[in-house]
């Protein structure tokens, strides 16, 4: 990650940490937390621009105070266009995007017990919460990153949650960075045995998400012009000046494929 980004994670740690227990992040740090979790600090990850994290519908203060007034107190910049949007939340120009489950994308959902509090709805946002694990995070990973533990969906929850965004994004390059991300997990042994080993279990409690990734998947195999952006992208990761990305595309369809052979293997996805 970048030292900015890095940084600004630890302070949205520290900002939220009466909330850490309530709250799962989500997006591209998870695919940086869990190959940092599983390599060290020295392995390389595709970096993000933001940080994501998921909320319940309703979100109870207790005696802690509400979300975004601690927010304020981290040093974020909390801005509220009108009534009709979720809440722009940055901090160094990297944004901090507070997500709720929602029909279609951008909805607004105002979230119960956080006094007017709206975040951006997205689909399927329930399936990550549902099936979320605790992850111990700290300068071993990222000399910037507190000890904390925090809540991330397992792997197979993070793989099709990554399949149904890419499929449901207008934005190209977001949609191929998705694909990047499942790129690089399939690429390392011990994430990848998880990740087909697990996957078609979840699955099989989610049928239609099942096959709106799997359709997904098979589409995004044979869409040349998108896996040549999913390339560039792992190519720009690694810090290699490669300029015939043929080989890398090749690995990027192998990995998709096998993603798609051994983890899509359930009766549910059929």
């Amino acid at each position: 990650m970048t030292p900015v980004g890095s940084a600004v994670f630890a302070d949205l740690l520290r900002a939220i940490e009466p909330y850490l227990d309530d709250v799962v992040f989500v997006g591209g740090w998870v695919h940086a937390l869990y190959v940092l979790e599983a390599e060290g600090s020295g392995a390389r990850v595709i970096r993000t621009a933001d940080i994501d994290v998921t909320l319940a519908p309703s979100l109870k203060a207790g005696d802690r105070p509400e979300l975004i007034d601690l927010l304020k107190g981290g040093g974020f910049e909390v801005e509220s266009f009108d009534a009709d949007s979720g809440f722009k939340i940055s901090k160094d120009s990297i944004d901090v995007d507070l997500l709720a489950d929602a029909p279609s994308p951008r909805r607004p959902v105002e979230i119960a017990g956080q006094s007017g509090l709206r975040v951006f709805g997205y689909p399927h946002q329930a399936l990550l919460r549902d099936n979320a694990r605790r992850m111990l995070i700290g300068p071993d990973m990222d000399n910037a990153l507190p000890n904390a533990q925090i809540l991330v969906p397992v792997l197979p929850a993070y793989v099709t949650g990554k399949l149904l965004s890419s499929s449901e994004r207008s934005n190209r390059v977001k949609r191929a960075k998705d694909l990047a991300y499942l790129s690089d997990l399939m690429s390392r042994d011990s994430l990848r045995t998880e990740i087909v080993t697990d996957l078609p279990g979840l699955l099989a409690e989610y049928s239609g998400e099942a096959r709106l990734a799997q359709r997904w998947l098979k589409s995004a195999i044979t869409d040349e012009a998108l896996i040549r952006e999913v390339a560039g992208q792992v190519i720009e990761a690694s810090g290699f000046g490669i300029e015939d990305d043929s080989t890398v595309r090749a690995q990027v369809k192998a990995r998709l494929a096998r993603l798609l052979a051994e983890g899509f293997s359930g009766d549910a996805t059929l």
